[in-house]
């Protein structure tokens, strides 16, 4: 799976947890522009960063590391 699938889904995930970009990205102390350059790999996820999208989206190790870290 490459970034960009990966991508996709954490979007389809920030959706179906009832975010908007903007609300995740104001919850991540990001502009909404700072957020879609992650989402579209012009700028990586920080630490601290994936540590509180996981805990916002209920993500589960396996997904945070698919996501995030490619491993499956």
């Amino acid at each position: 799976m490459n970034r960009e699938e990966r991508m996709q889904i954490l979007k389809s995930r920030i959706a179906k947890e009832g975010f908007t970009q903007e609300e995740m990205a104001h919850k991540m102390g990001l502009t909404r522009n700072g957020l879609i350059k992650k989402l579209i790999g012009e700028s990586e996820f920080w630490v601290d960063e994936v540590a509180l999208l996981t805990e916002l989206l209920n993500l589960t190790r396996e997904e945070e590391d698919t996501i995030f870290f490619g491993r499956w």
